[in-house]
């Protein structure tokens, strides 16, 4: 009978627990995901579902029996596994072409701060003595853009791996919207906050880098509103991921400069570095994240930050 069919095949102590604690302990709504062998030796992935059986005809026996049904997810349950290798993965990836990217960093900056102090330096002295000489001025403003571009550099190779802490998504954003309230209103722009993530559910993050990274899209944000407008944050949770939106209704990101964004020295704006939202990126990375922008040429723009908030891969 069917007691021949689930316990006397090897292997299968937890999926023959199930069935015992359904039938003596009359578990109804029960759902449980279950591996399995079958008589055949094959190995299966089974999503249980057990509820019951009502005799309506009998309100002194309204339960006569329960019902338990097994479906096979082998196969989604493969490829979810695989995707969460791929993603794996691709994270170990872009860790290693991070790693490439600081080391020649670190050696572009250390190769180049030395030089570029000395000619600073002179330039200054000279400058003081000379101050009418011709392209003086010039060589001196090369220098310190020079200095500025290497200490942004040291500042991109010098990040640490994230302190993970349970953190409130709600008190932590009202802290960073108050950090940022002079420049905001200096800036006539207005604020549209939503949260709509579980007060019972906090995030693992690293608060000091969290900030550092979603600060950025936050001045961004404003720096493209020239005439004032919306700055709307929002976040919520879905799929055990927390989300954090940071909208503008500035000039928006042409087509074309949209896909070099978080590369190292790109940037639209006169004498910027280039290094802001590139350094943005791999703070989120680093918490096992991911970065979305959305955007459209005088409309403005939005970035949804994407961490998980316990797992080490977002759920999709």
């Amino acid at each position: 009978g069917w007691g021949e069919v689930f316990f006397l095949q090897g292997g299968n102590e937890e999926f023959n627990q199930v069935i015992l604690d359904v039938i003596y302990e009359r578990k109804i709504k029960y759902s449980r995901i279950v591996p399995y062998c079958t008589p055949s030796g094959k190995k299966k992935i089974l999503a249980m579902n057990s509820s019951y059986l009502r005799d309506v005809a009998r309100e002194d026996r309204p339960m006569i029996g329960m019902i338990v049904l097994f479906y096979d997810i082998t196969e989604f349950y493969r490829l979810q596994e695989r995707e969460k290798e791929l993603l794996i993965k691709a994270r170990e990836l872009i860790q290693e072409k991070a790693e490439a990217l600081k080391k020649l960093a670190q050696g572009v900056a250390h190769e180049i701060r030395n030089p570029v102090t000395a000619i600073g330096g002179f330039a200054a002295r000279l400058y003081k003595e000379y101050p009418d000489l011709k392209y003086l001025d010039s060589i001196l403003q090369s220098a310190k853009r020079l200095e500025n571009i290497v200490t942004q550099i040291s500042s991109f190779t010098k990040l640490t791996t994230p302190r993970k802490e349970p953190c409130n998504i709600l008190l932590f954003l009202e802290d960073i919207l108050i950090h940022y309230s002079r420049l905001i209103s200096s800036q006539n722009v207005r604020v549209a906050f939503e949260c709509n993530f579980p007060e019972h559910e906090k995030a693992y993050l690293d608060r000091s880098l969290m900030k550092e990274a979603l600060g950025v899209m936050i001045e961004n944000a404003v720096e493209a509103m020239e005439n004032g407008g919306i700055l709307t944050l929002r976040c919520y949770e879905e799929k055990r991921n927390a989300y954090i939106e940071i909208s503008d209704t500035g000039k928006g990101i042409s087509e074309d400069d949209l896909p070099y964004i978080f590369d190292p020295f790109f940037s639209t704006k006169a004498n910027a570095v280039g290094m802001s939202l590139a350094k943005a990126k791999r703070i989120i990375s680093d918490h096992a994240g991911y970065i979305e922008v959305e955007s459209e040429p005088g409309k403005g723009s939005t970035f949804r930050v994407v961490i998980p908030i316990r797992n080490n891969v977002p759920t999709f």
